[in-house]
This record gives structure tokens, sequence and C-alpha cells, in this order.
């Protein structure tokens, strides 16, 4: 995704900068809450969720704050959501982990358009999530590729 600044500067985001919005307005409390403290217009979150409009740098640096997010993660989806915030919560669930999965196997979800009940979404992040962690040392990416055999296991059971 990316936007024209000027005639010279293309401003380029990672892919998916609408499902990491989305995940900032679920964690303040929804689209309106997120457009209020993002002093932005409601339906303008919307646009830039759907991918219809692409936010200025400064949007999306104002985005990372009202979130209290990443704002390297927000603009290309690299490192961690929170920012200066343990990665394991009391639980020792690695919480930025589960929900980068979860956006990915949603995703994947979407753009083959496959049905899965939540008992087969919820394996198919758990074992994505075990197989992260048991890889944790060699900084394991989850592609698309991963959650689609994942997704083909669990729907074959």
């Amino acid at each position: 995704m990316s936007k024209k600044i000027d005639e010279d500067v293309e401003l380029t985001y990672g892919q998916n900068l609408g499902t990491r919005i989305r995940t900032v307005a679920n964690l303040v409390g929804g689209k309106r809450a997120l457009s209020d403290q993002a002093g932005l217009r409601e339906s303008q979150i919307y646009r830039y969720i759907k991918g219809e409009n692409i936010p200025a740098v400064n949007v999306v640096v104002d985005i990372a704050h009202a979130g209290d997010v990443n704002l390297d993660w927000l603009a290309t989806g690299n490192g961690l959501m929170q920012k200066n915030k343990s990665r394991l919560s009391e639980s020792g669930i690695d919480q930025d982990c589960l929900i980068q999965i979860i956006e990915k196997v949603e995703e994947v979800i979407e753009e083959r358009q496959v049905t899965l009940v939540t008992r087969k979404k919820a394996q198919v992040v758990c074992l994505i999530y075990e197989l992260v962690q048991v890889n944790e040392a060699s900084n394991m990416e989850v592609n698309k590729a991963t959650v689609q055999k994942f997704i083909d296991l669990v729907s074959a059971t």
C-alpha cells in the first residue's frame, strides 16, 4: 500500500495496514473510540480499514499513539505490536504473538473464503502458536502458506 506524497516521494506501508488499524480500534474500544482518541472522523477510520484511503504519516502516528502501539508495527507489520511492554502476560502467553497469529488466520480465512467453526479456528491458532513458541529462537515468521496448511489439516478432521 503506498501513497504519493509529492512527485519524488512515495510513502509505502506494509500490507494489511487496515487489519492493523482494526486491531488498534479493538484495543481502544472500537472505531468510534479510536477516531475520538486519534482526532479523526469515524468514517475515515472505516475507509482506512477497508483500504479505500491511505492515511498520511501524521495520521498513522496519531493512530499508533491513540492505541499505545509500536509505530513500526502499525506502519509495516514488523516488530511487536505493543511498545515498551513485556511480551508475556502473567499467564506466560505472548499476547503480541497470539494477536498476530489470529490476524493472519483471519486474513487467510477471508482471502480463501473458508468457513471454520470457532473450535476449528481455535485449533489452528493453537497449533501455529505452539509451532512459533517452539521455534522462537529462530524468529520464525508465520506466513500464509503455513496458515493454509494448518487450516487444511483441521478442516480434514
